[in-house]
């Protein structure tokens, strides 16, 4: 590990800080069954941008056949 974070100390125990103390931020590179899923932070298996995308328009959807006007707290320009 090359810095840690402040959760992350004291650093006596490798299995329990990552068992307790980490979190999906602190995940850089994932590997599942011999291949490199994730590199520094991005995802080489799927499209994240879509992922995104498709789910904001699922969500739009799930609001209108609920009912839900959702409005933002927060001025937009």
């Amino acid at each position: 590990m090359s810095s840690l974070s402040p959760h992350m100390v004291p650093y006596r125990n490798i299995p329990s800080n990552l068992v307790y103390a980490c979190t999906g931020s602190d995940v850089e590179t994932v590997i599942v069954d011999g291949k490199i899923v994730m590199e520094n932070r991005a995802v080489k298996t799927i499209n994240e941008n879509s992922v995104i995308e498709k789910y904001v328009e699922l969500a739009e959807d799930i609001d209108k056949k609920a009912g839900l006007i959702i409005k933002s707290r927060w001025k937009e320009y």
